[in-house]
């Protein structure tokens, strides 16, 4: 397999039925396995075009889903792809966003695996996650909260990307932390209380169910 030059080019041939796309991902994460070179490639595509990530590395669980099934791959439908390009955007140029959501348009979702994805693939990154409460945010155990599906996003990580970035969960993750070694990229989860992010400076902020 060769990488396309272009991100979008190479967003365009990734196939998008779920087992064509694991597929895909199997032959691509198989031939960066072995090539150095082109895993540099890959990781500056992706940094350019953030929703090369989520089609072609990043996962997603659904515990309503029939068994076998649950964890799927991510695949962008066309909003969604609007959203994680404006999402993007409004971080690189320091201004802010609202996602009128609904239940599973994966609004949260997006906002989860964009931060994770920067701190993978930008130096010195540094994200807050909140919600109303801290069982919203992170519980152990519950894949469902804010940090489940960052948790979820590292943990599939294909082998040469987790040991690249230098993941280990027994010392790179905490209750409401999460840390890349490699880029020094950190997730730091709070509660929307009056002194929410208070005396912390962050690359950006996501408040989720904000209304």
């Amino acid at each position: 397999m060769k990488l396309p030059d272009s991100p979008k080019e190479f967003f365009d041939i990734v196939p998008t039925g779920v087992q064509e796309n694991l597929e895909f991902r199997i032959e691509l994460h198989k031939m960066l396995a072995v090539d150095q070179k082109a895993q540099q490639v890959y990781l500056e595509l992706c940094r350019q075009y953030l929703p090369l990530f989520f089609n072609t590395t990043a996962f997603t669980y659904n515990p309503q889903s029939k068994p076998g099934f649950r964890n799927c791959p991510f695949i962008l439908r066309p909003a969604q792809i609007e959203a994680v390009l404006t999402l993007n955007r409004c971080i690189d140029e320091g201004r802010d966003a609202g996602i009128n959501k609904s239940r599973k348009q994966g609004a949260s979702e997006i906002c989860a695996k964009l931060f994770i994805a920067k701190c993978l693939l930008e130096e010195d990154s540094h994200f807050i996650l909140g919600s109303r409460k801290k069982e919203l945010v992170d519980c152990q155990g519950d894949r469902t909260t804010l940090f489940g599906k960052c948790d979820n996003a590292v943990d599939c990580l294909p082998g040469w990307w987790k040991e690249l970035c230098g993941y280990d969960p027994k010392h790179c993750r905490k209750d409401m932390q999460l840390l890349i070694p490699a880029t020094n990229g950190s997730i730091q989860g709070e509660t929307t209380n009056e002194n929410f992010s208070a005396g912390s400076r962050a690359t950006a902020v996501c408040l989720d169910e904000f209304g």
